[in-house]
This record gives structure tokens, sequence and C-alpha cells, in this order.
């Protein structure tokens, strides 16, 4: 028998918060509404997360424009109640696997510690550390992503969906990374984009900026050996 090759698509189908309250020991809780508009995105949120100076306003701008990164409690909403006839066979998982997010609450708590060692994880990962990539692969692993095949939405390949904003955030670094293209950025000095994804193979810097301090500083040590 031949081997079947497989080629599949990730998504992510998370919601944004409609409500976001910072309280007095720094957890934040809110609602989730919408679904997050990834065709928004100008940077993917691995390359984000692994960037961004963490602090309260930081991590409400984070997760209201890619979601929640953590536990999201599901339950039924006060609309599913009303209905009639009501689904009741659905679970509150399946009616967002079918698109039903308003018959469904989703509420969420965040915590900074929590973020923090999700950055960390994140950063040694992409500097080789293997016990992190190993960490950040079973988060992958682990995932429960929604399988729609080829045809189900009128696409021509499997697609695997998830709401979880960790394990897309880890798959899309495991996938950078196995392709040899997570950088960190060769300016020691880089304060915008130190860990960055390669865009070129010989790509040694996040972007101009970086390259050109660089070549000024290289220049400077030249002239200093020629006095």
């Amino acid at each position: 028998m031949e081997t079947y090759s497989l080629t599949a698509e990730l998504r992510y189908h998370g919601h944004r918060p409609i409500s976001f309250i910072v309280g007095e020991d720094n957890r934040i809780t809110g609602e989730l509404g919408d679904e997050v508009d990834v065709r928004s995105w100008k940077t993917p949120p691995h390359v984000v997360l692994a960037n961004m100076t963490l602090g309260p306003r930081m991590l409400e701008g984070f997760t209201r424009k890619y979601g929640v990164l953590g536990e999201v409690e599901v339950n039924y909403s006060d609309s599913h109640k009303v209905l009639t006839p009501d689904p009741l066979d659905s679970t509150p998982t399946e009616l967002l696997n079918l698109g039903a997010a308003e018959l469904v609450k989703q509420t969420f708590v965040i915590n900074p510690d929590e973020f923090t060692d999700a950055q960390n994880l994140l950063r040694l990962a992409w500097l080789g550390d293997r016990s992190m990539k190993r960490t950040i692969m079973q988060a992958v692993k682990r995932g429960n992503y929604q399988v729609i095949l080829p045809g189900e939405m009128r696409n021509e390949q499997t697609i695997l969906a998830t709401r979880d904003l960790w394990q897309y955030t880890c798959f899309l670094f495991v996938i950078d990374y196995s392709a040899g293209k997570a950088k960190k950025c060769a300016n020691p000095d880089c304060s915008v984009t130190p860990y960055f994804v390669q865009q070129r193979k010989d790509q040694e810097y996040c972007g101009h900026a970086c390259a050109v301090i660089a070549t000024n500083a290289r220049r400077a040590n030249e002239k200093r050996r020629k006095k």
C-alpha cells in the first residue's frame, strides 16, 4: 500500500475580549465576544510575545489584538437558555465549533506571572534551549484541534483549527524554528525585535536599523585600529 501524504493548514479562531478588568492583585478578568480578526495582524503572536515589554497596558493591548493567552471558561449564555427549540445535545465547545458563539459565554482570567513564564519559556526555546523546546512541543501535541477535512468547508486541504492562543503560538514557533528561521538579532543592543523570523537565509539582523548600527560600529572599530 502506498503512503498517503497530508498537507494541513493551521488556523486560529480565538475570540477578543469585550470586557477587561485589572484587579488590585494585577490579575485580569473579562469576557470574550467576537472572533479575532487574524487578517489585521502585521506580526504573528509568537514574535510579539517574545519581544514585548510586559505590563498591564501591554497585556491588555496584546489580549485585545490576539486573544487570551491562558485558560478560558466556556458555559452556555443567556441567549442559549431562551432558544426554542433548545439545542440541548450540543455542548458549549461544540457550539463554538459550529460557529454559534452567541450561544456561549466565555470568561477568562489572566495571571501576569503566568504570562511572564510563557514569555521566558518562548525566549529560551528561541535561543535553542532543548528542555524548553520539548516543553513547547508538548504544548503543541496536547493541543485540542478541530479537524476540518478537505471539501468540508470548500477547502482543498485539511485544516487544524484551535481557539487556544498559547497552543497556536507554540505551533507557529515550532514551524519557524524547525525551518531554521527563528533567529536572535546579531546586534547585541537590539531593543526592537531581538527575536525575529528570518526572511532570507543570510539575514543576521532583525531589520535595517540594526544592520546600519552594526555596520557603523564595525567601521568605527576599523578606524580605531588604523590609528
